[in-house]
């Protein structure tokens, strides 16, 4: 599942930038996040995916997805 091999590893299209105020404290607390819930967030705030094209990357409903 690829839920657990997504990473925040540094600016999206939308991205934090260092310059942003707390882009550190933002990229640190989505590293907290439990694997499924990071994948939700990156795929949908750093790389603008829809909520369709993240459920069926992560193998489940829209729904869900919301709900992570």
């Amino acid at each position: 599942m690829l839920a657990g091999r997504v990473e925040v590893v540094g600016r999206g299209k939308r991205g934090c930038r260092d310059a942003d105020a707390g882009a550190p404290e933002v990229l640190a607390a989505v590293r907290r996040l439990a694997p499924e819930q990071r994948a939700v967030v990156v795929l949908f705030s750093f790389e603008d995916r829809p909520m369709a094209e993240i459920a069926d990357i992560l193998g489940c409903s829209e729904s869900t997805g919301w709900d992570r």
